[in-house]
């Protein structure tokens, strides 16, 4: 008989809406419920358990931090340290397996890496402009992470698993981690969520333009481009620089800009763009889009690319330190701008018929990547601590 596990989560903010979240929440409420005993979140804030783990409904226990809405990022980082230090102490987690996100906390059993500090480091200081205040900000950031990271990742007791082929070969070579306390376990997608709905994009269309008026700028009857993310490390500017040189375009931006730098649109009145926040109607966004492009500078993974992908959409993205576009190689209507001697590919207007022809192309490749299977990687991983 299989013995039930005690799981204890650690992580900043755990929310659906949350890429890094998401990941996690879907692995773990994918296990199956009868191996699950008891499961402990200390967090800032946290979706209802009933809503993030209806499967583990009764056995979730959400424990928040005193203090909330710290600012900046790294005093919210260091009291996070020291309130789960104190927390510890306690012995209050005797029999749990500890996961935490990243450097989260630096006493764990098990390290979820969505993000290396260390990785990104570099490149964010050559892409970003920012003031000298700001940058003495982010290099004491970095630095902190760096140490953290540092710390944690080359601690023996410590598994790893990580989300794509490009970090685990990093994680490797940077901190001389043995094969046997690092896996790699890719994300997965909900083949049942991102799938086209069985009425026209017209209809999706004209339901979004009630909750989002600024869509009415946009011809429903032309094909339009979609870019999902923080603005400056997802490669917005990549996206209006290659658009830039077309005569005309309509292009959908979800999400926010980033702390540092800045975005400049285009004046052309042919170049249609409308912005909208962060939205848990993601899915309709891509049901009535044509390709989503995506340059990210640096994605561990990516969930988005495979949502879209999974929706039918031309996919436009990175090859290179982009997780995701290890599982769409050799797939149809996907174009990786930093191959050698690639090509803007011409965009066209997809139909549901269309979308569904490019979805089932791709779908015997997605079956192998769902969240079940994800969660039955991460099981057998945490059988082994």
């Amino acid at each position: 008989m299989n013995k039930k596990m005690k799981l204890a989560i650690f992580v900043h903010d755990l929310h659906m809406e949350l890429g890094h979240s998401r990941a996690l929440i879907e692995q773990i409420g994918n296990i199956p419920s009868i191996l699950i005993e008891e499961i402990k979140i200390f967090t800032y804030t946290c979706s209802a358990p009933e809503k993030i783990f209806p499967q583990h409904k009764g056995k979730v226990t959400v424990i928040s931090s005193p203090v909330k809405n710290l600012y900046p990022f790294l005093l919210k980082t260091w009291f996070y340290h020291g309130w789960v230090w104190w927390r510890l102490k306690r012995n209050e987690l005797d029999g749990f397996i500890k996961i935490g996100i990243g450097v989260a906390s630096l006493k764990v059993d098990v390290v979820n890496i969505q993000f290396v500090q260390c990785q990104w480091e570099e490149a964010f200081f050559k892409l970003f402009k920012m003031n000298l205040l700001v940058k003495a900000y982010k290099k004491i950031m970095y630095f902190y992470f760096r140490k953290c990271e540092e710390y944690l990742y080359t601690q023996k007791n410590v598994k790893i698993y990580v989300l794509s082929q490009f970090v685990y070969d990093y994680m490797r070579s940077r901190f001389n981690i043995s094969q046997d306390r690092l896996a790699l376990i890719y994300s997965g997608i909900n083949l049942d969520q991102f799938q086209l709905l069985p009425i026209e994009r017209k209809e999706i269309f004209s339901i979004l333009t009630s909750e989002y008026p600024q869509l009415n700028l946009l011809n429903p009857s032309r094909p339009t481009y979609l870019f999902v993310g923080a603005y400056e490390r997802k490669g917005l500017a990549t996206v209006l620089e290659y658009l830039g040189h077309l005569e005309e375009y309509q292009l959908i931006v979800v999400g926010e800009k980033d702390s540092t730098g800045s975005i400049i649109f285009s004046e052309n009145p042919k170049h249609i763009t409308v912005r909208i926040k962060y939205t848990n109607r993601i899915a309709d966004f891509y049901a009535i889009s044509d390709s989503f492009f995506f340059p990210t500078m640096y994605e561990p993974f990516g969930l988005v690319i495979l949502e879209a992908a999974a929706m039918g959409l031309q996919i436009i993205t990175r090859r290179q330190e982009v997780g995701a576009s290890e599982l769409l190689v050799g797939l149809p209507e996907v174009y990786f701008i930093d191959d050698k001697d690639s090509r803007m590919p011409t965009i066209r207007y997809l139909n549901r018929q269309d979308k569904e022809k490019i979805r089932c192309e791709r779908l015997a490749r997605f079956q192998s990547y769902t969240w079940l299977k994800s969660s039955e990687q991460l099981l057998k991983f945490l059988k082994n601590i």
